[in-house]
Parts: C-alpha cells; sequence; structure tokens
C-alpha cells in the first residue's frame, strides 16, 4: 500500500517514494500554455507542491512523469533553464532578497555552462 505524502511539497520525492499522488499533470499542461499565469490558493493547499511539478516539467525531467497524463498527452518535455525563488526563506530585507537573487542566478549560470558573472 502506498504511503501518504503528509508534509511532503517535493514532486520528485513523492514520485520516488511511491506516495499516493492525485494526478492532475493533465491540468499543467494546460497552464503553462498561458503567457503569465496569477496562482492564487489558501494555506495548506498544493502550491508548493504544483510548483515543484512545474519545476520538473520545465526541466524536462520526463521520467518522473511516466504513466501520468501529461506524458500521455504527448507533451514535449523540452528543458528550460528555471529560476526559483523561495520567498519563505530568510527575512524579508531588500539586501536578502538580492542576494538570493544573486546566488539563484549564480546557480543557474552554472548549470548552464556560464563561468563569468
Amino acid at each position: 500500500m502506498k504511503k501518504l505524502p503528509l508534509s511532503m511539497s517535493s514532486f520528485q520525492n513523492i514520485i520516488n517514494q511511491e506516495a499516493i499522488y492525485v494526478d492532475k499533470t493533465d491540468l499543467i499542461a494546460e497552464l503553462i500554455k498561458y503567457d503569465q499565469l496569477f496562482l492564487s490558493r489558501p494555506r495548506r493547499f498544493g502550491k508548493s507542491l504544483l510548483l515543484s511539478a512545474l519545476d520538473a516539467v520545465f526541466r524536462g525531467q520526463a521520467e518522473l512523469f511516466a504513466g501520468l497524463k501529461i506524458a500521455q498527452s504527448g507533451y514535449e518535455f523540452k528543458k528550460y533553464p528555471v529560476l526559483r525563488l523561495d520567498m519563505s526563506l530568510g527575512s524579508s530585507s531588500q539586501d536578502n532578497l538580492l542576494e538570493s537573487l544573486r546566488e539563484n542566478l549564480k546557480t543557474l549560470g552554472k548549470d548552464e555552462g556560464k563561468t563569468e558573472f
């Protein structure tokens, strides 16, 4: 029997640990057709899990979606650079935000093979 993904908000962890996942990936395939999107959901309503799944989609991690609706839809899982900022970490000062953005951009640059910053 699969376990419940209590306190898990990482799509990759849920899939790799074979926890219960309600497949709504067909909706993800629809969402990514829009140029701009605003998501507003109540607390504890799956926002972090959705962002984690979108992160995996845009990083081209098709293997995580095997057997799910998005994989059956013909989506190509083209790889894109992903910049993900977590506003819940650290303090909310402008300096901390700028430092977080710098670090994320450096990591993204290294992942993309860039050495000059």
